[in-house]
């Protein structure tokens, strides 16, 4: 008797994405699919003003959704998220081009092991360098690093990159800290009933949230250094302002703080002097006359 075909859900969130969209949607068809299981394919077109819906529309291998008004990272993935039905989620950006038409295939055989909760593949950039591998844990030290004047003053006095932030390129990852979002297939099971991502959250920390949230419901991560895909371009901040797009940065991390290492210990240690140090950032924009919210 034949075992039940998975259904892998591929979300894909798409901003004011006509130039790749159609090359991103191809890569998901050109996924060269096995016996045991089908995909469904939705996209949420969030609020563009350019003709992405309409480079979409007419395909009807397509669920075309729309926003009337541009929502958060979190909060239009978690509406994709509970449109979907598959066993499997595989949260894809806009911008993201499956290159290894058997990506899904590796993917989902992985996702066999019971104990494997999520994984990623390796990101390439267009002239093939690897973008981006699996982060380790962001420690609250580097968040002081990354987001205090003290941690500005440690990085000019100190030549030593004390903090390190993604693994060694030339070292086999077993179980990683942190799988990047942008290309990511996920267990349902693994999930909250009715979210991927905690909405609290805008744009950033959303993967090291949601692999702590893995983690600690006892799932394991997976880095598939044998399959890659392409990042074509990034989009969804490309219209905001230098400020805004810093405000949103220290808010996710402020939040991410108090999730991670709780709220007495970030109130007192990081987030006066992290909002110090953005104010005066903001001074010295406004005196050199860069005060815009979006550009």
């Amino acid at each position: 008797m034949s075992s039940k075909k998975k259904l892998v859900s591929i979300l894909i969130l798409t901003y004011e994405g006509e130039a790749i969209i159609e090359k991103t949607i191809q890569g998901v068809f050109n996924q060269k699919l096995n016996e045991n299981f089908d995909i469904e394919v939705i996209v949420l077109d969030n609020g563009s003003s350019d003709n992405t819906f309409e480079r979409i529309k007419k395909d009807s291998r397509i669920h075309l959704l729309r926003n009337d008004k541009n929502l958060t990272f979190t909060k239009a993935y978690n509406k994709l998220f509970r449109k979907s039905s598959g066993d499997l989620v595989l949260i894809l950006s806009n911008d993201v081009y499956l290159k290894d038409n058997y990506f899904l295939n590796k993917a989902v055989k992985v996702l066999e092991v019971s104990a494997i909760g999520a994984v990623a593949p390796k990101s390439i950039k267009s002239n093939e360098e690897i973008e981006r591998i699996p982060k380790k844990e962001t420690t609250f030290l580097r968040l002081f690093h990354d987001y205090t004047f003290l941690g500005f003053i440690m990085r000019l006095m100190s030549n030593k990159n004390y903090i390190d932030k993604e693994y060694d390129l030339d070292s086999e990852i077993l179980d990683p800290d942190v799988l990047q979002d942008s290309c990511l297939l996920l267990k349902r099971e693994a999930l909250e009933p009715n979210r991927v991502f905690d909405e609290k959250l805008d744009f950033y920390y959303t993967e090291d949230y949601l692999c702590d949230f893995l983690r600690n419901k006892g799932y394991k991560l997976s880095y598939l250094d044998s399959s890659f895909v392409q990042h074509l371009y990034r989009f969804s901040t490309k219209k905001m302002g230098k400020i805004r797009i810093s405000w949103i940065y220290l808010k996710d991390a402020m939040f991410f703080s108090i999730y991670k290492f709780g709220l007495l210990r970030s109130i007192i240690f990081l987030v006066p002097l992290a909002l110090f140090t953005y104010f005066v950032r903001v001074f010295f924009w406004m005196i050199r006359g860069q005060l815009s919210w979006k550009d």
